[in-house]
This record gives C-alpha cells, sequence and structure tokens, in this order.
C-alpha cells in the first residue's frame, strides 16, 4: 500500500523527536501522520507556525502489509503482540505496565503520555474517558 506525508521540512527519515513540532493538528494523538491521499498530504505540507516557509515536501511510504507483528490493533479486547511490546521495550529502555498492554489503545496512550513528558499514575494515563 503507498501512503503520503505531508511536511514543510526536508529531511531523510521520520524522528519522533519532531513529532509535535508540526502544525498543531494532532487530531488522533502523538505519531507520524500519514494518508492515501496525495492532495490531502500536500494540503498539510503547509505549516501555519511557519507562513514564511515556502518549501513543501509530500513524502512517498510503502506501508507492508498488516500482521500481529507489525500492527497495533486498536479493537477492544485484542492483546497487543508480544513482539512490539519486546521491541517498545528495547527501544525505550522500560518496562511497558501489564496495565498499559491489554489492548492497542491504553499501549498508544500510556506510550504518548510516556514520551510527552506526562507524569501520572498508569490508571489516569490509559483511562478512556
Amino acid at each position: 500500500m503507498k501512503a503520503y506525508h505531508g511536511s514543510s521540512v526536508l529531511f531523510d527519515s521520520f524522528d519522533l523527536a519532531h513529532a509535535l513540532e508540526g502544525d498543531g493538528k494532532v487530531k488522533f494523538g502523538y505519531g507520524v501522520y500519514v494518508t492515501g491521499n496525495y492532495e490531502s498530504a500536500a494540503h498539510y505540507a503547509f505549516n501555519k507556525k511557519r507562513p514564511e516557509n515556502k518549501d513543501y515536501y509530500v513524502y512517498t511510504l510503502s506501508i507492508p502489509d498488516r500482521t500481529p507483528d507489525n500492527c497495533l490493533s486498536l479493537l477492544k479486547d485484542v492483546p497487543v503482540c508480544d513482539s512490539i511490546i519486546k521491541r517498545t521495550e528495547q527501544k525505550l529502555g522500560i518496562s511497558i505496565p501489564a496495565d498499559a498492554r491489554v489492548e492497542g489503545i491504553p499501549f498508544r496512550k500510556y506510550l504518548a503520555n510516556l514520551l510527552s513528558g506526562v507524569n501520572k499514575p498508569i490508571k489516569q494515563m490509559i483511562d478512556r474517558q
């Protein structure tokens, strides 16, 4: 599958350290936003925080077929794949709490809060309300 990412910044690879530096449209949480529509990516390449920047880029990505090993399900009662947990723990040098491992949404919320510097009890970090 092909996907596109629009940016006002030229780069060689995605770096989540810059994930919150875009134009502030963090509609679906912390991460890299892609779309299947080239025109949408081109639209999002314009950064309202840097209107003086006249350079816009659309990156084309090849997305592999979904497997339990590379795709985080956001469906209720679908546990996070053990290999995803292990890779995340190795990369971050932490142990993911059991409460955040049970499903994709709590896992994603826990990581977003952690990477954003939020320091709250795990229950508050993953609470769906």
